[in-house]
């Protein structure tokens, strides 16, 4: 058993869901029940890309009659996806079986290949098709016709029916709606039976036995109400090959993957394309009946020989998934039809001349409504040459000529040699000109009839330069062409040519031939995309450009082929590349519950006071709108509208869905934009933003609680918070206060054997402004480090990333405060320079005094630590300490590296740092941490020769490099720290807060100092050295600014 994943998911290798198989009862309805069956070993899976295989080989897997092997995995999604997600796979038998054994799936040698899709978002539909035979009244003459039955293609034992050669079968196509709300855009595409056929979205063989021909529609129904012609498109193609996608064009109307045209002739597949106006309701179905024709002779009857027929469609609800397109194909149904009791046949003789080998068709033929028209009325029969042969043979038999004639009013029956598509052949369609040596015109009185058909062939060629102008030259480019000939208004690709190509690198040119094409027929040369399609001419809003390239890049074409062209002829195409002037629109969504996926439309506006455009492109908070092509010397205005063009105003109100729900509400938004008039004067590129406020939304301050505890806690939590201003005095003032209630059930043991738990929620009704969130006991602020008892147990308050949140009215603000405990103590001892880079190379050690604390269990970063010393380097300046019991230390540094050693004294009380002390080497303190500084010490006196110390000299100390900066420096004389003056001059001058000059005059004066990021100045007082504390490395210039 062989699984295709989706593109967007993998095996689930990550959740550790189990892998199960069970052989269970298979009833006769198709269903199993895995809890009554039997569950049997998994084989290991292989994994290629995107497939993963089981191989189940072994008694334990036998099948017996009745009994169905079920297999259970679960898949992980790589990135988020709304749609419809479609999965495949196929089972590989180890013995033989028939078409006739396969109930369900698609039988490829000795394969069973099936699908199913799901769709995600919510949009879900029920789909089935049925066919049925209606007797005709037939009893003997001509023929005597099979009772009237119908076939369901949800029923797997009954999902076709038998028909007879020549007449009409009536098929269904049903969708319901079953979704909540309403879809749009309804496209169904139709795939009629052919030999060797293949499914439309697929791409599994059909194994029809024969072909059956679209004959008309008889009704279009959405619910109880019928659809007029003029609110659906009927259109056809003829291609037997391609397989669409949800991304293909074809589902909106578009050549894309197939070329699609009015012509019903020789139909493969047919195209009903719903208005958009038409909408489907939940619990309404489209129902689309349509009749077809059984060929006037089968070659391939009897019940194992079935013409199978499905279909496939899309559709969207745009207001949730904009350009989304869902699709989805349903099982099939079919017809058979006797094998006529005659014993009439024609024998078809082939020659060709000029060539040997190849493929020919033929097929039989009627008089036309016009004069020299014909009308095929059966399937194809074909004859292959060897090689280097150019004679061979087939024969029709079984022909009930009188069915024949009487089922399709003929009164003569002709046969012609077709193309593979079922034309008559000519020289106009054809390399080849046939003749009919002994006549065509069946004479349906002979058992046996005899058409010799002698093909001679005549080809040509036709060739062109293809010539690519202002493109880089580094840049190279891919075109395809194809060759066309003309049926009214309409361009049918003539495929015998293939799809020619052309690589050009710059402005290069290539010449390209289509080879081998008939020498007497008027061809057109046009540019394809890679599936031979014509590009389209024309974008909405842009400039008339091709856009067939593999780049994509868009050209001006000059092509003088696509005027009409015979074999023989030369021409010249010449792109000229566009400049591709952008504007991409990205969308801001701010609400608190609206899905980000949710659809909007912004458009392009000839003016600021324009309120309608044809230009209208859908995007979300989660993708962007893309204007490609515009006209660079025009000014483009954004704005945001609905999907008709017409322009919001500053509010707007819309039907939205809300997440975890699928039904949809009225919201009412603002929308604010940001370089929303655009011109291309700078750039071919150009950006615009667009926000959304949900005005329902209440923005506010979201608080992200996180908990760790060394013990499962037994009560709930509940922890206050405080939400702070700060006043023009500088003092906090309470705003808010917010409650948060974390449950014991949330907390789950993580690995280290601690537990935690998280819980967020939004404080609300907040003006714009600066905010402080402070956790609290009563009314006291918790600063970070602090400890907070809650239910009896200590926690230090931590505050992640800073505790300050600006509001601007539009987005929420975001703080998250953890609280910790634990088992034992455990601190942070931090070394830093002035600077606050961490400090290495410093050799640190903490010591007791008290000879009964037993430091057997101390640890240094997890490590057992005895004694407790360390040496701090830039990966381990941070160090963890563990279990150091209640008691007084002393951390101690070793003098290093032009530092003086430091000793500071410290409490653990509790698990947690208790600090009194005034070290200046102490930077910071909190409960489970502490921060040392080293800083240098500069002792600076000011003497006459005598050594005297001298009193008054004014002194500046500035650093060399623009680099240092000077936050943590202190000045001090005798353990006094100096008064800091308000201001100096550019001379060096210092000011009080009145602007008086302070010098001699004024009282104590050699107690004031300045000092900022990049000055110190102070007096020298004639009694003792000045000290400054904190200059971080470097050289400096000291000068005297008054002697």
């Amino acid at each position: 058993m062989t699984d295709t994943l989706p593109s967007n998911y993998s095996y689930d290798d990550v959740t550790g869901y189990p892998v199960n198989a069970w052989i269970c009862d298979f009833n006769e309805n198709g269903g199993y029940n895995t809890q009554s069956g039997t569950k049997v070993d998994v084989p290991n899976p292989v994994k290629s890309g995107n497939t993963v295989t089981w191989s189940f080989t072994g008694d334990n897997y036998k099948l017996a009659p009745g009994k169905c092997l079920v297999l259970e995995f679960s898949t992980v999604s790589k990135t988020d996806l709304e749609g419809v997600i479609t999965n495949s796979g196929y089972a590989e038998i180890n013995q033989n079986f028939t078409d006739e054994d396969v109930i369900a799936g698609n039988k490829q040698d000795n394969k069973i290949y099936n699908y199913a899709n799901y769709n995600i978002v919510g949009l879900t539909t029920e789909s089935w098709k049925t066919i049925t035979y209606t007797n005709q009244g037939h009893n003997g003459t001509p023929h005597t016709d099979p009772e009237t039955d119908t076939g369901n293609s949800r029923d797997t034992t009954h999902n076709y029916v038998q028909g007879v050669q020549g007449e009409k079968v009536t098929y269904t196509i049903n969708v319901t709606n079953n979704s909540p709300v309403s879809i749009e855009n309804f496209t169904v595409i139709d795939r009629l039976p052919y030999v060797n056929d293949k499914g439309l979205v697929s791409g599994y063989e059909r194994n029809s036995a024969f072909g059956v021909q679209f004959s008309e529609i008889l009704s279009v129904k959405v619910g109880d109400i019928t659809i007029e012609s003029s609110k659906y498109q009927l259109s056809f193609s003829t291609d037997k090959t391609s397989v669409l996608n949800e991304y293909s064009g074809d589902w909106s109307g578009k050549n894309d993957v197939m070329t699609w045209t009015s012509d019903s002739t020789n139909a493969i597949n047919f195209r009903v394309l719903i208005d958009s106006s038409v909408k489907v309701k939940p619990n309404e179905t489209v129902v689309i009946t349509f009749k077809g024709i059984v060929p006037s002779y089968v070659e391939k009857t009897g019940i194992s020989n079935i013409a199978w027929n499905s279909f496939a469609y899309a559709y969207q609800n745009t207001e949730i998934l904009g350009d989304t397109v869902m699709v989805a194909e349903p099982a099939k149904v079919g017809v058979w039809v006797e094998t006529p009791a005659t014993a009439n046949k024609i024998i078809i003789n082939k020659t060709v001349e000029n060539s040997t080998g190849g493929t020919f068709w033929f097929a039989l033929f009627k008089d036309g409504t016009t004069t020299g028209s014909y009308e095929r009325i059966s399937d194809m029969v074909s004859v292959q040459l060897a090689e280097n042969s150019t004679t061979g043979n087939v024969t029709m038999d079984n022909l009930d000529f009188a069915s024949i004639k009487e089922v399709n009013q003929a009164d003569n029956i002709y046969l012609f040699e077709t193309t593979e598509k079922g034309d008559i052949l000519t020289n106009q369609n054809s390399v080849y000109s046939p003749s009919y040596t002994t006549g065509n015109t069946i004479d349906t009185s002979k058992t046996e009839n005899i058409v010799d058909v002698t093909n001679t062939k005549e080809t040509g060629s036709i060739s062109f330069t293809k010539t690519v102008a202002g493109n880089d030259d580094g840049i190279t480019d891919t075109f395809w062409f194809g060759l066309f000939t003309k049926q009214g208004n309409e361009f049918i690709r003539y495929e015998d040519a293939g799809i020619k190509s052309a690589v050009i690198k710059g402005n290069g040119s290539e010449k390209v031939t289509f080879s081998d094409i008939p020498n007497n027929s008027t061809f057109y040369v046009f540019e394809t995309n890679e599936n031979g399609v014509i590009v389209d001419t024309l974008e909405k809003g842009v400039q008339t450009l091709y856009t067939g390239s593999q780049n994509g890049e868009k050209y001006l074409v000059n092509n003088t082929g696509s005027d009409g062209v015979k074999a023989g002829e030369e021409f010249t195409v010449t792109n000229t590349k566009q400049v591709n002037y952008q504007i991409t629109v990205d969308k801001i969504l701010l609400s608190d519950d609206v899905k980000a996926s949710q659809v909007f439309y912004v458009g392009l506006y000839n003016s600021e006071t324009a309120t309608t455009t044809d230009i209208v492109k859908s995007f979300t908070s989660e993708t962007e709108a893309v204007f490609t092509y515009l006209d660079g010397s025009k000014t483009y205005y954004v704005a945001e509208c609905d999907k008709d063009g017409n322009r919001y105003d500053s509010t707007f109100t819309q039907f939205v869905y809300l997440n975890n729900s699928e039904n949809p509400i009225e919201r009412t938004f603002t929308v604010t934009y940001e370089n929303n008039t655009v011109s291309f004067a700078d750039d071919s590129e150009q950006y615009v933003s667009v926000t959304n406020t949900d005005t329902s939304r209440k923005t506010g301050i979201i608080i992200n609680k996180n908990i760790i505890s060394a013990a499962q806690p037994t009560k709930d939590m509940t922890i206050n918070f405080g939400i702070y201003t700060i006043d023009s005095e500088g003092q906090y003032k309470l705003s808010k206060t917010v409650q948060a209630v974390v449950s014991a059930n949330a907390f789950k043991q993580n690995t280290d054997g601690t537990y935690s738990a998280s819980v967020s929620f939004k404080a609300e009704d907040l003006a714009k402004g600066e905010y402080y969130v402070f956790e609290i006991n009563s009314d006291t602020i918790l600063d970070d480090g602090d400890i907070v008892e809650i239910n009896d147990n200590n926690y230090v308050v931590s505050y992640e990333n800073g505790n300050m949140v600006y509001l601007d009215g539009t987005i929420d603000g975001n703080v998250t405060i953890s609280n910790k405990n634990s088992n034992e103590s455990e601190i942070y001892i931090k070394k830093i320079d002035v600077t606050g880079k961490p400090l290495a190379g410093a050799e640190l050690t903490i010591t007791t005094e008290d000879i009964s604390i037993d430091l057997s269990n101390v640890k240094i970063n997890d490590t057992a630590a005895n004694p407790i010393t360390w040496t701090t380097s830039d990966d381990k300046n941070d160090v963890k300490i563990t279990g150091l019991p209640d008691g007084t230390y002393t951390l101690a540094e070793k003098a290093y590296n032009n530092y003086k050693g430091i000793s500071v004294k410290f409490e653990v009380e509790n698990g947690y740092i208790k600090y009194s002390g005034n070290d200046k080497a102490v930077y910071n303190v909190t409960a489970d941490s502490m921060t040392i500084m080293n800083k240098a010490v500069v002792n600076v006196s000011k003497k006459d020769m005598g050594g005297t110390e001298l009193e008054g000299a004014l002194i500046k100390i500035v650093p060399d490099s623009d680099t240092v900066y000077l936050t943590n420096t202190e000045i001090s004389r005798n353990g006094t720290t100096f008064e800091k003056a308000a201001k100096t001059d550019t001379d060096g001058n210092m000011f009080d807060n009145s602007d008086k000059k302070i010098d001699s005059s004024t009282k104590d004066y050699t107690n004031y100092y300045y000092s900022d990021e990049k000055t110190i100045i102070f007096y020298s007082d004639g009694n003792s050295n000045t000290e400054i504390t904190g200059l971080p490395d470097g050289t400096y210039t000291m000068t005297e600014v008054i002697a």
